[in-house]
């Protein structure tokens, strides 16, 4: 019967002060909780009218939302979105594969989130970060960050993270085994000088989606094939 309840809670689908019984339960710091609400890998096949061909469209993704929260205090201390959901033409991934990549999106957020990149030394131009692998990729740009005082809850006085002052831009220049080099692109002041270790922190710049939806393929794929009818016509 007990087991039976705890599975009950891991569907994600039970009020918040219940989820949190299961964390004291199994003595975990965190969980993480969400529902997914969209998996599509959809095939479909279309007929250009410009020039007949068959083409194979499929659209594919994920949609889903999900929470980190403290069990011990029921406080939600992270929540996200996943949206992937997009129409390409032919190709695609096995649901197995998107699982993965999703998988590895979220762990990759949730990370930076509670244990970003700290800037760890200045070297002229350059800085040092304490993090490196297969985590940053060379040629990356970050917003390079300046921590300032703490910021604590009203009510329950529990510390609620820092503040944080975007004051440049930087670009990865070499990647190590447990550290990285960058060049700094902006920047409002002399880092060098002002520099404190455990000051500073870099995020990743939020890339821009470009959704494709089906309908919009459809018309691109069209168009293009209007323009080789008509220089197929030109031609003879």
């Amino acid at each position: 019967e007990q087991s039976h309840e705890l599975s009950r809670l891991q569907d994600g689908v039970a009020p918040l002060e219940d989820i949190t019984k299961l964390g004291n339960q199994l003595g975990t710091d965190f969980l993480l909780v969400g529902s997914i609400d969209e998996v599509k890998s959809d095939r479909q096949i279309i007929t250009l009218k410009a020039t007949g061909e068959k083409v194979a469209l499929r659209e594919q993704g994920v949609r889903l939302t999900y929470r980190v929260i403290d069990s011990a205090t029921g406080l939600v201390v992270y929540s996200d979105s996943h949206d992937s959901l997009e129409t390409i033409h032919d190709g695609g991934s096995k649901v197995i594969e998107m699982a993965k990549d999703v998988g590895v999106n979220i762990s990759e957020k949730i990370l930076v989130n509670f244990f970003p990149v700290r800037v760890e030394a200045v070297s002229g131009e350059s800085i040092i970060l304490g993090q490196g692998g297969v985590s940053l990729i060379k040629g990356q740009q970050y917003k390079l960050i300046r921590y300032g005082a703490e910021i604590k809850d009203s009510y329950t006085n529990e510390s609620l993270g820092r503040t944080e002052d975007v004051v440049g831009l930087i670009e990865i220049t070499d990647v190590l085994k447990q550290s990285s080099r960058a060049r700094i692109l902006n920047l409002s002041f002399k880092i060098d000088e002002e520099f404190v270790s455990k000051g500073y922190i870099v995020r990743p710049i939020p890339m821009e989606r470009r959704y494709t939806d089906t309908a919009t393929l459809i018309q691109r794929l069209q168009a293009g094939a209007e323009v080789k009818r008509r220089k197929m016509l030109k031609a003879a």
